[in-house]
C-alpha cells in the first residue's frame, strides 16, 4: 500500500487505474515467466528422460545379444551330438574352443552324458584311459568335500568340461544330486528344449558371484522324441553351458561408454534385491553404492525394467539412473528463463514509474538490463554446451554401429525395395564398395532363394520379428556366403509396418565346419571310404530288402602279408598302400556297389542284387586287378588280397552274415591266400577256419595277415 501511494503520487494524481494497470502488469508478467519456466523444465527434463531412455535400452541390447550368444553357442554345441552320438573327448574340445576363444565370458561348455548305473564302471575306466587316472563319478557332502558317488540307479555326471584348467574339480560331478539342477535338467528332458536354472553358486565358483546352467537336451539319434515317455527313454545326455553371471554382464556392457547408468539383473519379475543376479554399479560412481532396498531406491530416480528372455527363464533388467547422469544433462536455462522473465516484467512495470523518477530509474534499468544481458549470455552458452553434447553422444552412438563386426540395417521391408540405413561391415560383407552403393540395391537381389527372403518376410508380418533365420545370401560379383538375420519390425499407430531394423552375421565358416564333422562322422579319414557304423547301416537295409525278395552279397577282403609292408616299409607307406588298393579295388567294383573300410587292411563291399555267381565274378575281378607290382616307398610291393563272400538272402541277420563272409575269407587263408572262396551253409571247415582265426587274436578290424 505505501509503494502504491508513491506510484499514484509519482503518476500525478494517483489515479485508481494506475495502480490496477501497474498491479495487472506486474501479475501477467509473473504468471508468464513462471509459465516459460516451467515449459523449459519440463522439456529440459524430457530430454533427459529420452537420453536415459536411449542408454538404458543400449544396455538392454548389449546384454540381450550376449545373452542370446551364449545360448546359441550351447545350441551350436548340441548339434555336435545331433550330428553323431559318439563324439570323443578330442572332438568336443576342438569344435568348442574356438567358440570359448571368442566369449571370454563364459564359464566353461561341458557334456553330461546318461550313465545307467550298470555301465558307471566301463564309462569310469573309459575317462580313465582318456588320461584322467582318478576320474570317477563323485557327489558333494554338506561340507561340500567331493566323494565318490552313491550307487543308484543311473547318473549324470559331467563327462567333458572346456575350460579343463580351472573347472577340473566338475569333471565327473553328478548334476542331478542337487535339487535346483536335478529339476532344471528333468524340464529340459521333458519339454524337448534348452532350459535355464535359477541363481545357483557353481561347483568350480571360490568367491562370492553367482551363476546359471542352460541346458540343452540330446537324444538318439533317429529315435523318436515326440513324447515325454519318448524323450526320456532315448535321452542320451545333456550340453551344458556354464555362465558366471557377473562376467557375463561385464562383456556385455564392456564395449559402452560409462554415462551414470546402474544396471540391476533379477531372476524373475519382482523387483527385489532377493532375486538379485548381479548389480553393475555405474561406473562414474566413486565408491559404488550397492542399495538394501531396491524398489524404494528406485522411486526417487528415472529407471527402466525390461524382460529378458534365457533359454525359457525370464531375467528382469532394470536400469537406473545416477544423481551423476542427472547432473551432467541438466542446465540452468529454465531458471534463466525465468529471471529473464521476472526482469523484463520489472522493465515494463519500471516503465509506469518513469516519469516520477527518470533519472535514478533510467540508470538502474540500465544496470538490471546489463545483469540480465549476461545472465541470458550465460545461459545461451549452456545451452549451446548441451547441444554439442548431445551431437557428440549422437555421433559415439553412430560410430558404435559403424565399428561393430555384424551387419546392421534398416529397411522398409518390401522385396523390392533398397535400404533405409546400413553400416559399412554390411556393405563388405556383401561385396559393395560403399555404403552408398549398397543401400540402392533391392532387399531382393541379395538372396540365392526368393523363397527364403518370402519366408523372412512372411515371418516378420506374421509375428513381427525373425531370430537367427539362416539363408544364402548373394554378393555383388554373384559369390555366395551363409548368413544369419535376425529382425525386428516396428510399427506406426495406425499398426502399419514403418520399418524394419536387424543385424546380419556371416556364418559360412560355421557351416563348413558342421559339414566337415558330418563327413568325418560317417567316413574314415584315410581312404575316404565309409565307415564301419555306415556300412552296417546299409548292410541291415540290405537284409531287409532281402526279405522283400531283392538278394544280394556281402564281400570281405583282407589284404594278405600287410603286417609285413609294415615292418618293413613302416606305417606310412602302409598307408599309401593302403589308399592304392582302395583304388584298384573302386575301379573293378559295380557301380552302384557299397565299399567300406572295416579297420586295418580289411574291406567290405556290399554288392546289391547280386547272386553268390555275380559277387564271385566281381570278386575275381577285384583280386586279379590287385595281384600285381607297384611301387611304395621305393621298394616292390606284392599285394595279394583273400576274399569271402556270403549271400544275403534274407534267412540272417547282419551279425550272421558277416561272420559267414569271415568264415569264407578265413578258409581262403587257410588255403593258400590270394583266392575267393563262397561261404556255404552249414560247410565244417569254414566254420572252424573262422573260429580258429578269432582264437588266435584274428578279428574285424585288426589288420590280418
Amino acid at each position: 500500500m505505501r509503494m502504491n501511494g508513491q506510484i499514484q503520487r509519482n503518476l500525478g494524481g494517483g489515479t485508481p487505474w494506475a495502480y490496477a494497470a501497474s498491479t495487472g502488469v506486474a501479475l501477467l508478467g509473473i504468471f508468464l515467466s513462471v509459465f516459460v519456466f516451467i515449459a523449459m523444465r519440463g522439456r529440459e527434463l524430457g530430454r533427459v528422460r529420452l537420453d536415459f531412455q536411449r542408454e538404458a535400452q543400449n544396455r538392454v541390447s548389449a546384454l540381450k545379444l550376449r545373452v542370446e550368444c551364449c545360448v546359441d553357442m550351447v545350441e551350436s554345441t548340441g548339434s555336435l551330438f545331433l550330428a553323431d552320438e559318439s563324439v570323443d573327448r578330442k572332438e568336443f574340445e576342438n569344435f568348442v574352443t574356438p567358440l570359448l576363444r571368442q566369449h571370454p565370458g563364459i564359464q566353461a561348455l561341458a557334456w553330461i552324458q546318461r550313465v545307467p548305473d550298470s555301465q558307471r564302471t566301463a564309462f569310469e575306466e573309459a575317462a580313465r584311459q582318456d588320461g584322467y587316472p582318478d576320474f570317477q563319478i563323485e557327489e558333494k557332502i554338506e561340507q561340500g568335500t567331493l566323494i565318490r558317488a552313491a550307487r543308484r540307479e543311473e547318473y549324470f555326471p559331467v563327462s567333458y568340461v572346456e575350460p579343463y584348467k580351472g573347472n577340473q574339480t566338475a569333471l565327473g560331478y553328478d548334476l542331478a544330486l542337487d535339487p535346483v539342477r536335478r529339476e532344471a535338467l528333468n524340464r529340459a528332458r521333458d519339454s524337448g528344449q534348452m532350459t535355464a536354472t535359477e541363481k545357483l553358486k557353481l561347483v568350480t565358483e571360490t568367491g562370492n558371484q553367482l551363476g546359471v546352467l542352460i541346458i540343452n537336451p540330446v537324444y538318439r539319434k533317429g529315435a523318436p522324441a515326440t513324447t515325454v515317455d519318448e524323450r526320456r527313454r532315448n535321452l542320451v545326455g545333456f550340453v551344458l553351458g556354464v555362465f558366471r553371471t557377473g562376467d557375463t554382464v561385464e562383456e556385455a556392457l564392456s564395449r559402452l561408454a560409462p554415462v551414470g547408468v546402474d544396471v540391476y539383473v533379477l531372476d524373475g519379475r519382482t523387483l527385489s534385491m532377493d532375486n538379485l543376479l548381479y548389480f553393475h554399479p555405474a561406473r562414474t560412481r566413486e565408491p559404488p553404492v550397492v542399495p538394501v532396498d531396491l524398489a524404494k531406491a528406485l522411486q526417487s530416480v528415472p529407471h527402466h525394467a525390461a524382460a529378458l528372455d534365457v533359454a525359457g527363464r525370464e531375467w528382469t533388467v532394470v536400469c537406473a539412473a545416477t544423481p551423476e547422469f542427472l547432473a551432467a544433462r541438466t542446465t540452468r536455462l529454465p531458471w534463466g528463463g525465468l529471471a529473464g522473465g521476472l526482469a523484463v516484467t520489472g522493465l515494463i512495470v519500471a516503465c509506469f514509474l518513469v516519469v516520477i523518477s527518470r533519472n535514478a530509474r533510467i540508470e538502474r534499468l540500465a544496470r538490471q538490463l546489463a545483469d540480465a544481458n549476461q545472465e541470458m549470455q550465460r545461459d545461451i552458452r549452456q545451452r549451446d554446451e548441451a547441444e554439442e553434447a548431445v551431437r557428440k553422444s549422437e555421433e559415439q552412438y553412430r560410430t558404435l554401429v559403424e565399428n561393430v563386426n555384424v551387419g546392421v540395417f534398416r529397411t522398409t521391408g518390401g522385396a523390392q525395395t533398397g535400404f533405409i540405413q546400413a553400416n559399412s561391415a554390411l556393405a563388405r560383407m556383401l561385396g559393395y564398395d560403399s555404403v552408398e552403393e549398397f543401400v540402392a540395391v533391392p532387399v531382393a537381389t541379395l538372396c540365392e532363394d526368393p523363397a527364403d527372403l518370402k519366408h523372412a518376410l512372411d515371418k516378420i508380418a506374421r509375428e513381427g520379428f525373425v531370430r537367427n533365420e539362416e539363408f544364402r545370401a548373394k554378393r555383388k560379383d554373384g559369390t555366395l556366403l551363409w548368413a544369419s538375420i535376425t529382425a525386428k519390425a516396428h510399427y506406426n499407430a495406425n499398426a502399419e509396418l514403418d520399418w524394419t531394423d536387424g543385424v546380419v552375421q556371416d556364418i559360412t565358416d560355421r557351416k563348413r565346419y558342421e559339414d566337415q564333422l558330418a563327413h568325418l562322422a560317417s567316413h574314415d579319414p584315410l581312404t575316404g571310404l565309409l565307415n564301419r557304423r555306415v556300412f552296417e547301416d546299409a548292410l541291415k537295409r540290405a537284409v531287409a530288402q532281402a526279405r522283400r525278395g531283392t538278394a544280394s552279397a556281402l564281400m570281405v577282403l583282407d589284404m594278405d602279408h600287410f603286417k609285413a609292408v609294415n615292418d618293413t616299409l613302416g606305417h606310412a607307406a602302409g598307408d599309401d598302400v593302403l589308399v592304392d588298393v582302395t583304388r584298384l579295388i573302386q575301379e573293378r567294383l559295380r557301380e552302384g556297389d557299397v565299399l567300406a573300410r572295416l579297420g586295418g587292411d580289411e574291406f567290405a563291399a556290399l554288392l546289391e542284387e547280386a547272386s553268390l555267381e555275380d559277387a564271385r565274378d566281381v570278386a575275381e575281378r577285384v583280386r586279379q586287378g590287385v595281384e600285381g607290382f607297384f611301387l611304395a616307398s621305393g621298394l616292390r610291393v606284392h599285394p595279394t588280397l583273400s576274399a569271402g563272400l556270403a549271400a544275403i538272402d534274407g534267412q540272417h541277420e547282419i551279425e550272421a552274415v558277416m561272420f559267414q563272409a569271415d568264415a569264407a575269407m578265413y578258409k581262403a587263408k587257410e588255403d593258400g591266400r590270394n583266392r575267393v572262396m563262397c561261404h556255404h551253409e552249414g560247410s565244417p571247415a569254414q566254420e572252424v577256419a573262422a573260429r580258429n582265426a578269432r582264437a588266435a587274436g584274428a578279428g574285424l578290424a585288426s589288420g590280418r595277415s
